[in-house]
């Protein structure tokens, strides 16, 4: 059965955390979380989920221009995107790249990583 979290429940959702998926993701940093839930069968908590706030950086540039002329403006509008998440108090941001250079830019210049995972979406 699903319900919202507990204060009680911190202490079983850190266990499984700790104990299968730390190696991963952090978990523990609240901030921008829209909602929290436990799954629990039987009285025990199974599974823990939340709703996260995300930044995603978007950037429509004119590809007829220097290559020179658009990492300039790469630059600028990613470090935008930067300070205005850090504003927002969000702890990530996001960018979905499709050419490999701009790509090494993001995690040469700025710390960008891969991230392991499939990223997935959902329009809702």
């Amino acid at each position: 059965m699903f319900r919202l979290v507990q204060h009680s429940d911190i202490p079983k959702i850190q266990h499984i955390y700790a104990k299968h998926h730390m190696e991963s993701f952090g978990l523990f940093n609240t901030n921008g979380n829209l909602a929290s839930g436990v799954y629990e069968n039987g009285g025990e908590v199974i599974a823990y989920g939340m709703i996260k706030q995300l930044a995603e950086a978007i950037l429509v540039m004119d590809l007829d221009l220097s290559a020179r002329k658009r990492v300039k403006a790469l630059l600028n509008l990613i470090q935008f995107a930067i300070n205005k998440s850090k504003e927002a108090d969000l702890q990530q941001l996001h960018a979905f790249v499709k050419d490999e250079r701009f790509a090494n830019i993001l995690r040469k210049d700025f710390g960008f990583v891969d991230v392991r995972d499939v990223p997935l979406v959902l329009n809702l």
